[in-house]
């Protein structure tokens, strides 16, 4: 017997009855980011040191994580770049595109963001961010989607929005005062329906101010108290103004 035949060899088992290696379970995919929960991260990762996003002397880095958070939905970072990419919050490597700004701007309004309808407002209505090759028909039906964001921010009772309705002349042009009243009738009818702390506070400030009612104090000091009765501090903010110190029969 020669030297290999010592050792035995071992018949092969055929290919089919190998067992099948084991592998280790693949851990599960995170589920994707809900917009609230990127609203979330949003604020805790980049707002909660600075007031803006790109105050961070680490934005630039950080930019694909804040892409990352656009893309998730969060509405507040939409708005904020939509802000940076018309320029009106400027960033040194973010090139000015106004028609993505804008983009930005809609979808965070339509989301419900309150200040991305305020800046649609202001944006939509700016020769500044028209495109040149845009007809007259496409510039009449832009301003009108303007004043309905402005006519919607106002009645969420967004301050800015009606301060700004304001110095565009609503108190002393009729032809402003028409416009704009024409969009507010449909969002005043639903804040009549409502009885909750928000509409109650808006339609005070609308009664304050003389937006599409006329001016009466005491109407607005009314409305502030149901408001602040049903736990609006906003509403209690606004009854600490000195206006409203005095009687009532005073107002």
């Amino acid at each position: 017997m020669g030297i290999f035949g010592i050792f035995k060899r071992k018949d092969r088992q055929p290919e089919e009855e190998r067992p099948a290696p084991v592998q280790a379970p693949r851990p599960a995919a995170a589920p994707p980011m809900t917009p609230k929960e990127a609203d979330m991260k949003y604020v805790g990762s980049f707002l909660r040191d600075y007031r803006n996003a790109e105050d961070d002397p680490n934005f630039e880095r950080r930019f694909p994580e804040f892409l990352s958070l656009v893309k998730a939905g969060s509405t507040i970072a939409q708005s904020d770049y939509g802000l940076m990419l018309l320029q009106i919050r400027p960033v040194d490597f973010i090139s000015f595109d106004p028609e993505r700004g804008v983009g930005y701007l809609r979808s965070s309004a339509d989301a419900g963001n309150v200040t991305a309808m305020f800046y649609c407002w202001m944006a939509l209505r700016s020769d500044r961010f028209v495109p040149a090759e845009m007809t007259q028909e496409e510039r009449v039906e832009r301003y009108q989607e303007a004043c309905d964001y402005g006519a919607h921010a106002m009645a969420m009772g967004f301050e800015p929005a009606i301060m700004t309705l304001l110095d565009a002349g609503y108190g002393t042009s009729e032809k402003v005062k028409t416009v704009y009243d024409s969009y507010l009738e449909d969002y005043v009818d639903e804040l009549e329906e409502k009885e909750d702390a928000q509409s109650l506070d808006t339609l005070g400030l609308f009664y304050q101010y003389g937006i599409y009612y006329e001016r009466d104090l005491n109407e607005a000091k009314r409305y502030f108290e149901m408001a602040r009765d049903k736990g609006s501090e906003a509403a209690a903010g606004h009854l600490s103004n000195p206006v409203f110190q005095d009687e009532e029969e005073d107002l």
